[in-house]
C-alpha cells in the first residue's frame, strides 16, 4: 500500500507521490544536532520498515525533569531491548506514517491551542485531585477550601488557555534536547521538521515544507513522531506529552498564589484579619512557618517552627508603594500583638510619612516596593536587634547597636527596594543593609562601601554602617 496524501486530506497541497523514507534524530545530552538518524523508517513491499540503533537511543542520563505517571505511558510497541548489540527492525503501521505526513502538511497553529495540546475539561478534572495534593510552592498549611480552590483554579479552561504561553514557553537548564524529522517522497522532494524545545511536546516545530519555512504549535506532530519513535527511545514520551499536567501545576500556582494564601490565612486567623481590616486593606496575607531577617527562629528547621500570621496593610493615605509589613506569632491559636499593632503602630507610619527626604524618594521611585516592618508589638523586632548588633560589631560599629537598642521601640526598620534603613523620628537614618543597583537618595548608590553579611545574606545588598543626617544628607 503506497501513502497518497491527497487521499487522505483533500484540502491538503501536496501532491500524490508517495513516501520512500522517514529519517529521526532524537538526541540528549551532548549528542545534540546530531547529523546522522537514529530511526529510519522505508516503504517495503507495500508496507514500512523502521530499523534503528537501540544503543544509540536510549535515555542513559536522559532527565526529561518532569515526572511521568503509569497511566500516561505510551502504547508498548514491539522492540529489542535498549542493551541489544546492532541494528534492530520491525515493521511499522502505514497508518502512522500517514499521521505524521499528514501533520507536518497542516497548515502552522500559530499559538498552542487547547484541543490541539488534548486540553478539556475532562482531561483537567482526572488530573486535579492528584495535582492540588502535590502543589509545592503555595505555602501553607494546604487545607480543604485551599485544595478545593486549586482544583477549580486547575480545572478552568479559561486560566488555563490565558497560561498556555507560559506552559508551552517553560524551560530549565541542563536539558540539551533536540529532534530532528526528515520526510522524503518518491519524486525526490524533501520536508523536514525540527525542535529542541524543552517542554512536553516541544512546541514549537520548525518546519521546512516545499520551499518555506514556518514555526507551528502543532502537537500532531509530536504526537506522530513519538507513535514513530520505538519504545525506550529518548524523548519518546516527552514528545508525546507526557508531564503537560505537571506543567499546567507550575503555571497555575504563581497565578492563584496570593489568593491561596489569603484563603489558608482566613482559615487560620479570620478574627485577627478582620481587625486589622477595621483600619486597613490588607495587600496580602498569609500564615507559615516562614523566617525572615525580622521573624521567626534563627534557623528553620522542624524542632523550632513559629507559625506566623503576616499581613501587608495599608491606608489609603499610603504612597501607593508603601505598606506595613506585619508579623503576628500564633500561639494557642491566637495570633499575638495585633491588638499592640491598632494601639501603636500608627507611631511608627508617621515616622516614614513625615520624613522630607524618604518620602520624596518614595514617591519619585514609586515602582519599587517599601515594606515598614512590625513584628508582634515592634518595628525593630528582636530578632533583628539581634542580626543587627552582629553585623555593627562585624563592621566595628558598636555604637551604632547601642543607639539603636536604646530606642528599639520608637525606630522604624524600613525594607526598601531590598535596602534596611533604621528610620528615627528625628528623620535622621542608619544605613544597615545597602544594594549598589539603583540611587535611591542623593547620593549615587555604590558610594556605600558594603561588607558581606553574615546573617542573611543577599547577592546584591550587604552589609554597612552609613548614617544619613535629618536633613537627608549623607554623613561622611
Amino acid at each position: 500500500m503506497v501513502f497518497g496524501a491527497v487521499t487522505l486530506v483533500p484540502t491538503l497541497a501536496f501532491s500524490q507521490s508517495p513516501v520512500t523514507a522517514i529519517e529521526i534524530a532524537p538526541t540528549w545530552n551532548g549528542t545534540v544536532q546530531s547529523p546522522n538518524p537514529l530511526v529510519t523508517i522505508r516503504s517495503a513491499g507495500g508496507g514500512f520498515e523502521r530499523s534503528w540503533d537501540a544503543l544509540a537511543l536510549a535515555p542513559k542520563t536522559n532527565d526529561v525533569r518532569i515526572s511521568i505517571s503509569p497511566s500516561d505511558s505510551l502504547a508498548e510497541q514491539p522492540s529489542t531491548p535498549a542493551s541489544a548489540p546492532g541494528l534492530s527492525q520491525d515493521a511499522v503501521p502505514t497508518s502512522n506514517v500517514m499521521a505524521l505526513v499528514t501533520a507536518v502538511a497542516s497548515p502552522a497553529l500559530l499559538k498552542p491551542e487547547l484541543s490541539n495540546l488534548g486540553i478539556s475539561s475532562a482531561w483537567l478534572a482526572e488530573r486535579a485531585p492528584n495535582a492540588a495534593r502535590t502543589v509545592g510552592s503555595l505555602g501553607e498549611p494546604n487545607d480543604v477550601r485551599q485544595q478545593e480552590f486549586f482544583r477549580r483554579s486547575f480545572t478552568d479552561l479559561n486560566l488555563i488557555g490565558t497560561l498556555l504561553p507560559r506552559i508551552m514557553g517553560a524551560s530549565w537548564t541542563d536539558d540539551p534536547i533536540w529532534v530532528r524529522v526528515k520526510i522524503q517522497f518518491a519524486d525526490g522532494r524533501t520536508w523536514t521538521a525540527e525542535t529542541r524545545n524543552q517542554p512536553s511536546f516541544m512546541l514549537p516545530w520548525t518546519v521546512q515544507r516545499d520551499g518555506e519555512s514556518f514555526q507551528t504549535f502543532n502537537a500532531d506532530i509530536s504526537r506522530a513522531v513519538a507513535t514513530l519513535l520505538p519504545k525506550g527511545a529518548v524523548n519518546r514520551e516527552r514528545l508525546a506529552g507526557v508531564g503537560l499536567d505537571d506543567l499546567i501545576v507550575r503555571a497555575v500556582e504563581p497565578a492563584i498564589k496570593r489568593q491561596w494564601q489569603q484563603i489558608g490565612a482566613e482559615d487560620e486567623a479570620g478574627d485577627a484579619l478582620a481587625i486589622l481590616r477595621q483600619q486597613y486593606f490588607i495587600r496580602r496575607s498569609e500564615v507559615s512557618d516562614h523566617i525572615s531577617l525580622s521573624f521567626g527562629p534563627n534557623s528553620y528547621s522542624s524542632s523550632n517552627k513559629q507559625t506566623n500570621l503576616q499581613a501587608d496593610v495599608r491606608r489609603p493615605s499610603f504612597p501607593s508603594n508603601f505598606v506595613v509589613a506585619t508579623v503576628f506569632p500564633i500561639e494557642n491559636g491566637n495570633a499575638v500583638g495585633v491588638d499592640d499593632f491598632i494601639r501603636s503602630g500608627s507611631k511608627y507610619e508617621q515616622i516614614i510619612l513625615t520624613n522630607p527626604w524618604l518620602m520624596d524618594s518614595l514617591n519619585k521611585h514609586a515602582d519599587l516596593g517599601a515594606w515598614l516592618m512590625f513584628v508582634r508589638d515592634s518595628s525593630m523586632s528582636e530578632k533583628a536587634m539581634r542580626i543587627f548588633s552582629s553585623d555593627m560589631h562585624d563592621l566595628g560599629k558598636d555604637d551604632l547597636a547601642r543607639q539603636v537598642s536604646e530606642h528599639r521601640s520608637e525606630i522604624a526598620l524600613l525594607n526598601y527596594y531590598g535596602n534596611y534603613l533604621i528610620i528615627f523620628p528625628d528623620h535622621h537614618a542608619i544605613i544597615w543593609r545597602w544594594g549598589k543597583y539603583r540611587d535611591l537618595f542623593s547620593w549615587p548608590a555604590d558610594t556605600l562601601k558594603t561588607e558581606r553579611c553574615e546573617d542573611y545574606a543577599t547577592s546584591t545588598e550587604g552589609c554597612v554602617a552609613a548614617q544619613v543626617d535629618p536633613s537627608g544628607h549623607l554623613l561622611k
